[in-house]
């Protein structure tokens, strides 16, 4: 079976131009600052799961310490016009569901006890999404505006891994902890939902 990073660079010289220009400079510019803080793009992230790894997503991982700090970078599976950054600390067992446990090496952002979303603080629509829509006047021009702003971002991230307060969070609801990062979900957040959607099935 073909590995992630075959997978993605085959996707990746399947798009058209303007993609083909935001994907490269995303690789450029931001992978690279990952890399100079530890991280690595691992060709077996999540085991080589299809099911788990979209080919349009470029995962970053440290395989350090008690908790791996993980980054996914996730294009637009259809375009690559744009880009969010996702990110999570996995510990030793990860939750497939909220539920099943699986071992980390086969885990994902989503496995993580509690996962986060760059955003710009902007308080607009799209916060977590880097990149342009459909129509643009000067498509690569706005593209390395983005980039760049995301790019200032990193040092977010960053902090984030280095405070290793995860378990702060786990007990939070959805939201933002600052102006740059989303609280996306948790096992609890999941597991509440799930309870939600059965108790009004059994009213209904």
């Amino acid at each position: 079976m073909p590995g992630q990073k075959m997978r993605f660079e085959t996707w990746r010289a399947r798009l058209k131009k303007h993609g083909g220009f935001l994907v490269g400079r995303v690789m450029d510019v931001i992978v690279p600052e990952f890399e100079r803080h530890g991280f690595i793009w691992h060709s077996d992230y999540a085991a080589n799961s299809v099911q788990q790894v979209s080919r349009s997503t470029l995962p970053l991982q440290m395989r350090q310490g008690i908790e791996w700090p993980t980054v996914e970078i996730q294009f637009d599976p259809r375009h690559g016009r744009n880009f969010s950054i996702l990110f999570a600390s996995l510990p030793l067992e990860c939750r497939e569901g909220g539920r099943k446990l699986i071992a980390r090496e086969k885990a994902v952002v989503v496995n993580a006890p509690v996962w986060f979303l760059l955003c710009k603080g902007r308080n607009r629509s799209y916060e977590g999404q880097f990149g342009v829509g459909r129509f643009s006047l000067r498509p690569h021009a706005c593209m390395e505006r983005e980039v760049q702003e995301a790019f200032s971002l990193l040092s977010v991230i960053f902090a984030h891994f280095e405070k290793r307060d995860e378990q702060h969070w786990l007990n939070q609801p959805f939201g933002y902890i600052d102006k740059n990062t989303l609280l996306v979900s948790s096992w609890r957040i999941y597991l509440e939902h799930i309870e939600k959607q059965r108790k009004t099935a059994r009213s209904d």
